[in-house]
């Protein structure tokens, strides 16, 4: 029985060390990043759930470091289910100690916590819109723009990812006029542009630009993704190429906690430009909009966030990460506000 007891304070003692160490490692890059859900989970009810996976490793120690009974016998079972059964307890003893540690160690962010995860709970409960928040004031207009290089005779062609929307508010439509919607049914597409001299389509199986070679004067890209060597295949000689997109550090506030590894390239204005210039056009005109949105209240955020990412808005549970961080931030600064990031490149084809 002593030696029993002996194995168990081992295993709780050695458990203990290197749980505190992790912890305060996890509690000190929580504070570094405002990671609130970090230690709202310490609020809630203790649950073991770690049986598997400790039952697992206690069999591999067991195995490595050997024992005097004879491989597969009575003693060597017995005192293998015996070591199991005391990493297990120890496991679960010491998760229960860290559990009451993190309680008393992080006892004012939890409280914290705790009270903005109510207001996080009323939010799911309600549909109704606020569109109060503050958009800074942009620097370029994309439509203006466009219409500069369109001439009434000219083969418009629109690339675009809100199913019709924004060819809808351009108007003053050349002799043709095309709208490809990559990732939307041409139906829908069709629905918002009815009434209109424009023609919705979508890529062809092969992914590719439905037009022949050589057919369109001017192409302008919304905030789509493109390929620089389709567009260069159906723009006519001196043809017009004209990119409008959202760059990498575009709401990089919220795709750092969610998309941290997407977050690594750049995609700015210079480098569309030079990944254009590459291609064999040449760069005419080039714009950049660097601004804000700032936010007083979660409605606003989801308000928003139902335009630009709708899962975002509907499934607050899954980030709820990022309104607490930003529900912490309002409390703290009257307001949470969100980095946009968008630019204009303006390409010809001269050949």
């Amino acid at each position: 029985m002593a030696i029993l007891l002996a194995t168990l304070l081992t295993f709780v003692g050695l458990m203990l060390i290197f749980q505190l160490i992790y912890f305060e490692i996890s509690r000190k890059r929580a504070l570094r990043v405002n990671n609130l859900v970090w230690f709202e989970q310490f609020n809630r009810p203790f649950n073991y759930t770690g049986t598997a996976s400790m039952v697992v490793l206690c069999i591999i120690c067991y195995m490595i470091g050997g024992t005097d009974a004879p491989f597969m016998s009575a003693q060597w079972f017995l005192e293998l289910i015996i070591f199991v059964a005391c990493g297990v307890i120890a496991d679960a003893i010491v998760q229960f100690i860290i559990i009451k540690y993190g309680k008393f160690r992080c006892r004012q962010q939890i409280q914290s916590a705790t009270h903005l995860m109510k207001e996080i709970e009323e939010l799911k409960r309600g549909d109704e819109e606020d569109y109060g928040y503050e958009v800074s004031a942009p620097l370029y207009d994309e439509v203006a723009i466009t219409k500069s290089y369109v001439h009434p005779e000219d083969h418009l062609a629109f690339m675009t990812v809100d199913k019709g929307q924004f060819v809808k508010d351009y108007k003053d439509y050349p002799t043709a006029t095309f709208d490809i919607e990559p990732y939307t049914e041409t139906s829908e597409v069709e629905a918002t542009l009815e009434g209109l001299p424009v023609k919705a389509t979508k890529l062809t199986e092969s992914n590719l630009l439905p037009f022949k070679d050589e057919r369109i004067d001017v192409l302008m890209d919304q905030f789509s993704n493109y390929d620089k060597n389709e567009v260069l295949r159906v723009l006519k000689p001196n043809g017009t190429f004209i990119v409008n997109q959202n760059g990498s550090e575009n709401l990089h506030e919220f795709l750092s906690m969610y998309m941290p590894f997407k977050m690594r390239g750049v995609w700015d204005m210079n480098s569309c430009a030079m990944t254009l210039a590459e291609a064999g056009f040449e760069v005419v005109e080039t714009k950049e909009d660097k601004g804000y949105i700032r936010f007083h209240n979660l409605r606003q955020i989801q308000t928003y966030f139902r335009k630009v990412a709708p899962e975002v808005a509907e499934n607050v549970a899954q980030y709820k990460s990022f309104y607490m961080n930003a529900l912490d931030q309002i409390k703290q600064n009257t307001y949470f506000q969100l980095t946009t990031y968008r630019f204009l490149v303006v390409a010809k084809k001269n050949f």
